[in-house]
């Protein structure tokens, strides 16, 4: 027979929260890592990109001074993590596989951007009058 004070109606809540946590950590992954140039010096404020396609998830977050990132509570699937930052190519890490309960680390050397572009600049002269002293329209 049960005993009525040994459940009390606050645990009920209680249990719900404490299953329904436990759940959820086991049932999602995540995805970290740390972002450096090509001399190993931290990028702090990349911004770290994480797609799943298939399940239409986007996550944006953005490296902190140690050049540390972390995206969590992510359902298992393939995923694709793309980092920018302005002076840096833009690196893109695909088929990333994460699994139940388990955190994937995914680090990135980012090379400096090579410049391909050329900026030609025109100017016209004035037209000067080189026979009289006046200056011409």
């Amino acid at each position: 027979m049960l005993n009525k004070r040994a459940f009390s109606p606050w645990m009920l809540p209680l249990l719900f929260l404490l299953f329904g946590a436990v759940a959820f950590a086991q049932t999602t992954a995540s995805i970290q890592g740390t972002v450096t140039d090509q001399s190993g010096a931290a990028i702090a404020g990349a911004k770290v990109t994480v797609k799943n396609s298939a399940q239409g998830i986007e996550r944006t977050t953005q490296t902190n001074a140690t050049g540390s990132y972390e995206v969590p509570a992510l359902p298992p699937g393939r995923y694709s993590v793309q980092v920018q930052m302005g002076g840096f190519e833009t690196h893109l890490a695909k088929d990333l596989v994460l699994e139940v309960a388990k955190d994937s680390v995914q680090n990135f050397s980012l090379k400096v951007a090579t410049s391909s572009e050329i900026v030609t600049v025109e100017a016209t002269a004035p037209m000067i009058e080189t026979t009289t002293a006046t200056v011409g329209q």
